[in-house]
């Protein structure tokens, strides 16, 4: 679950707000509304909140985002290329020591993320032990 709190901070809203339903927001859901949101021609804001909402999970919670990516895999294991180009991209650049534990500890039973590694820019990942452990991940 995304807290709503966290899905409130991400669109700048108070934590209060009668403009998002109540009670946390479930990871499957969001999986699927941000599927959708990747899928649209530009242009078109049709759930772009939950790019938003990505983002700052990658720097707030990039746990919240490991759990956001598993469960768009989950849906969709066939674009693992496509999220491992974008937003798995995104969040090892952006919170990659953050993150790492969580996505090797996913990574043995999870082929469909190790295929989505091999899309992330390691090469241009400067710390050693961090690059390193991406690299692992791919094979």
């Amino acid at each position: 679950m995304i807290p709503r709190d966290r899905v409130a901070a991400a669109l700048d809203l108070p934590s209060d707000t009668d403009a998002l339903p109540p009670g946390d927001l479930p990871v499957d859901r969001f999986a699927e509304r941000f599927l959708g949101a990747l899928d649209r021609p530009e242009g078109d804001e049709t759930d772009v909140w939950t790019v938003d909402l990505f983002d700052h999970l990658v720097i707030a919670e990039p746990e919240l985002a490991c759990a956001a990516l598993f469960a768009c895999l989950d849906l969709a294991p066939e674009r693992a290329e496509e999220l491992g180009a974008g937003p798995l991209d995104d969040l090892v650049r952006r919170s990659g020591t953050e993150a790492i534990g969580c996505l090797e500890a996913a990574a043995p039973g999870r082929p469909e993320l190790r295929r989505a590694m091999r899309q992330v820019s390691a090469e241009e990942i400067e710390h050693p032990f961090l690059k390193a452990r991406i690299l692992a991940i791919r094979d």
